[in-house]
């Protein structure tokens, strides 16, 4: 039987197969003088061989050898809610002496972990993954490195490391029975998945509150992550006859803002006629029209946790942090809710 995977073989099955570590299979591939036994060398060899391996040309392409840095991946750095992570990371690693190279999964796994074996190749002093779900190549990668890795917002079933994140079922549930407290009992929930991640701890949260008010919600989904998607979500849902909803809780600030573009195309008011409230409090929010009501993460704190777990050895546990509900025009709470 041929040995070799159906898909790439990645650096990760090198190192399965040879009995070794993924930065030993990298000396030998690279050519490095680092010191790596002879037996050693030749088992890389003959799994190379044996494999048809061949290096990762995005891997090569990161290649930093004059400075310090750790790796940060996300899945989008188009998304305002992992910009602002990246930002803070950044900054955090740079008043410790170290660069950061970002790289975006674009919600493939497999991207993902071709990332984060290109980040090992060339010995990142560590990692920050904001992840979308459990993968085994990414499992593979990360169990056979020694490069640590920290997980920020998500961290997939199956995987060890400490996580930097926020009670989202908790603040979800918060969110919605604010909308609750407003005498909105016609609520829909605008989301793209149902997992075990943030956003599925948030749907469970959406759940838990109007569960409890003994109500039934509508659900819509998008067929992506952006709000563009959320934007022709909408549009479909109250084209096709849905009832408009007098509250609209949204999973994320990017699906919230093609939420408010769609209810703005169809002249449906905002907060008079539906009123919105989100989560993630990305700084945009405050420029929508009208302002978003959302719940805000900390994102400078919870940055500077995830560099501080990576490399100043603060502790091996989990970080969650605390969420401010920041309310405004969407809802009816802002600066107009007198004024109606």
């Amino acid at each position: 039987m041929d040995p070799r995977p159906a898909r790439r073989p990645t650096l990760a099955d090198v190192a399965r197969i040879a009995g070794t570590s993924t930065t030993v299979v990298s000396y030998v591939v690279n050519g490095t003088n680092r010191p790596v036994a002879p037996a050693t060398r030749e088992r890389v060899r003959a799994a190379i061989a044996q494999l048809d391996y061949r290096p990762n040309r995005a891997a090569r392409a990161l290649r930093v050898r004059s400075q310090r840095f750790i790796g940060l991946v996300v899945p989008a750095t188009a998304d305002p809610f992992y910009v602002a992570f990246a930002d803070e990371i950044q900054a955090s690693a740079m008043r410790r002496g170290y660069l950061t190279l970002t790289g975006s999964s674009g919600f493939n796994p497999d991207q993902e972990a071709a990332l984060l074996e290109g980040l090992v190749d060339e010995e990142a002093a560590g990692v920050i993954l904001v992840g979308l779900g459990e993968s085994r190549d990414l499992r593979a990668v990360l169990e056979s490195s020694p490069v640590p890795a920290v997980f920020l917002h998500h961290r997939p079933a199956g995987l060890s490391g400490p996580l930097v994140t926020i009670a989202d079922r908790e603040w979800a549930r918060r969110a919605t029975e604010h909308l609750l407290g407003h005498g909105h009992t016609e609520l829909a929930l605008l989301t793209h998945a149902d997992d075990d991640g943030p956003v599925g701890m948030r749907m469970r949260g959406f759940r838990d509150a109007v569960e409890a008010a003994g109500i039934e919600p509508s659900l819509w989904r998008t067929d992506g992550y952006d709000r563009q998607a959320a934007s022709r979500a909408v549009m479909t849902a109250l084209e096709g006859g849905a009832a408009v909803p007098r509250g609209l809780v949204v999973t994320t600030d990017e699906l919230a803002f093609g939420a408010l573009h769609a209810l703005a195309a169809l002249r449906i008011d905002v907060p008079g006629d539906v009123a919105v409230i989100s989560m993630d409090g990305v700084r945009e929010t405050r420029t929508s029209v009208p302002e978003l009501s959302t719940v805000a993460e900390p994102f400078a704190a919870m940055g500077e946790a995830a560099v501080s777990l990576l490399l100043d050895g603060d502790g091996d546990g989990d970080r969650v942090f605390d969420c401010e509900l920041v309310l405004r025009d969407s809802c009816g709470c802002g600066r107009y809710a007198d004024l109606a």
